[in-house]
């Protein structure tokens, strides 16, 4: 096993999570309407999310590797002050849901720089349609907020800080770089 109990994580689905220990889990498999099927135990970690709703998530010790550690300090610093220079996604679609779909699936499947994408992306398209007069598309809001909390949850861990300070210093990096006019 990779992760020890007091160990931070991040879930794909549920973001940063703290490991409070493995547990022992009897399931029944192979069962159907004509054979009973066989207990089996299985390890899982017994993970709770930082941020939202404080529920236990059972996770299968042997799909760890679908888990990654929180990014290290070092790189925390490293990935702040470099933000103003990340690529913005390209990916425009007119449907909200395929908008939804690719940002949320580029921020389980990826890693921290993969969140910063995202949240500079929408970042920028919200503040795009406020200078426009426009009222930005509710999907980028909403995958916004989603974004930088699982984003400000990943860096405050990792930097030992709150997530105050986490948008404090990213906002003090923009306007150093030159800004990203805030929306």
């Amino acid at each position: 096993m990779r992760y020890e109990q007091g160990d931070y994580v991040v879930h794909p689905g549920q973001g940063v999570c703290r490991v409070n220990g493995v547990d022992r889990r009897h399931t029944i498999v192979g069962a159907s309407a004509d054979r009973p099927g066989r207990e089996v135990e299985r390890l899982e970690y017994a993970l709770t999310p930082v941020a939202g709703q404080r529920v236990s998530i059972h996770y299968p010790v042997e799909k760890e590797d679908e888990l990654r550690p929180v990014i290290g300090k070092a790189d925390a610093r490293r990935l702040i002050k470099d933000a103003p220079l990340l690529e913005s996604d390209t990916f425009d679609k007119p449907q909200s849901w395929t908008v939804r779909d690719h940002f949320i699936g580029c921020m389980r499947a990826g890693d921290c720089t993969e969140a910063m994408r995202v949240v500079k992306t929408l970042h920028e398209r919200v503040a795009s349609a406020q200078r426009s007069g426009r009222k930005p598309k509710a999907c980028y809001t909403s995958v916004l907020s989603e974004a930088k909390q699982r984003l400000y949850d990943e860096l405050s861990i990792a930097l030992d800080t709150t997530q105050d300070r986490v948008e404090e210093l990213l906002r003090d990096s923009f306007e150093r770089a030159g800004g990203l006019r805030r929306a």
